[in-house]
């Protein structure tokens, strides 16, 4: 259900400045029945799997049926109420705005559980259920202004910006998870990993620190803040870091410019509140790949023995895989936000039927991360790149 007010019966007294105004509110309910799974009301059982036992002091193998799937008989569809408030605004015949905010609570989300015990026997294989509950909000604007100064001027500017956030309202974690370790209250793309708190200078400062589990680990390895003060590092110290890795702002503005016989015209296209985490981009070994060349950002600053510092941008380097030196943490955690002018033109027209011009997209990027194209993401860089490109062209009309 919605409804809508314009201008024509509540703002006539401002017909001269106002050409046109609308408002607008609709709210709704909605439902998602792509659960994930195309039946699962239903029990998936296989046969002939080997399994072990143990009777009283004697270990053994048979072979039997396993239970892959537990079927939930009450599963139903997600649940969605949706609140959309907007307006449209014209003034002078030359300036338009539109502005919406949206709310969305998305309930009944189907989801493995997490809360069951061990105990009950579910092993790994866990049942799901309408137990979800996340949060959508955020602001679309849309500006353009069209304006014919003289004869031969004309100028056109628009530009759009988008803010959307999600938040995790309810999911079944475990009744002893720590607040820091919780992924309630966080977007549901957000990064996950250790706090990194530099590289170790000293053997000094590593007795001195709590031990950390994940591999063996010496002076130049990376530093992990212990969140839940056992004095040790491991999976429990893992915590949400950064912001998505899908943006949570998206925004673009442009214009084109007619003077005379001659248009300019430019876009820029750009995100924020994004972040990226660096993988499998280490020299020499990691876990799945041998023989990386190392990156001059790299060599250019990393731990040694000439550069102890615990502020070097890179780890000690070694020819064998170190775990405790690849865990994703804020050590790899870079803001992936970025600007980029999209496409630039410049044409000249002859005659009506004639044009000549010069074009170019993906000219300039501007980002705080600089080791590949921001938009490619999380990982190594090594996918196809973005091609800048320029081109000269003649257009004829008929």
């Amino acid at each position: 259900m919605g409804w809508t007010i314009s201008n024509e019966k509540f703002f006539a007294p401002l017909k001269e400045t106002v050409s046109n105004l609308k408002l607008r509110a609709t709210y709704g309910l909605a439902g998602n029945d792509a659960l994930g799974t195309r039946f699962p009301y239903l029990t998936e059982v296989a046969l002939g799997n080997s399994l072990n036992y143990w009777y009283g002091q004697d270990f053994g193998q048979a072979s039997g049926p396993l239970i892959n799937v537990y079927g939930n008989p009450e599963a139903t569809w997600e649940k969605s109420k949706k609140l959309n408030v907007g307006m449209d605004l014209s003034l002078w015949h030359e300036l338009d705005f539109s502005i919406d905010y949206f709310h969305e609570d998305r309930s009944g989300i189907f989801m493995q559980r997490r809360s069951i015990p061990s105990t009950v026997g579910f092993a790994n294989k866990l049942p799901y259920a309408n137990i979800g509950k996340v949060k959508n909000m955020g602001v679309d604007m849309s500006l353009s202004y069209n304006k014919v100064f003289k004869k031969d001027v004309t100028l056109s500017l628009h530009g759009s910006f988008t803010y959307a956030h999600n938040e995790v309202v309810d999911k079944d974690e475990p009744s002893n998870v720590e607040p820091y370790y919780s992924e309630i209250g966080h977007p549901v793309n957000s990064l996950r990993g250790f706090i990194a708190e530099g590289l170790f200078t000293s053997q000094e400062e590593i007795d001195n620190s709590p031990v950390q589990t994940l591999s063996q680990y010496t002076v130049g390895d990376i530093k992990y803040k212990d969140l839940n003060g056992d004095n040790k590092i491991d999976g429990n110290d893992v915590t949400t870091i950064g912001n998505p890795e899908i943006p949570e702002i998206i925004y673009g503005f442009g214009g084109t410019l007619k003077w005379k016989k001659w248009d300019f015209s430019v876009m820029f296209q750009g995100a924020a509140k994004v972040s990226l985490m660096m993988q499998d981009h280490h020299p020499f070994a990691d876990a799945a790949h041998q023989g990386y060349n190392i990156s001059q950002a790299i060599v250019d600053n990393h731990w040694s023995e000439a550069n102890n510092v615990a502020t070097a941008a890179y780890p000690r380097l070694t020819s064998n895989f170190s775990e405790n030196n690849i865990q994703p943490s804020t050590f790899y955690l870079r803001n992936a936000a970025y600007l980029r002018l999209k496409t630039a033109e410049v044409g000249y027209t002859f005659a009506p039927w004639l044009r000549a011009y010069v074009a170019g997209t993906n000219l300039l990027t501007f980002s705080p991360f600089d080791a590949w194209d921001p938009e490619m993401g999380s990982g190594n860089g090594l996918a196809y790149p973005l091609q800048r490109t320029v081109k000269i062209g003649v257009q004829f009309h008929y």
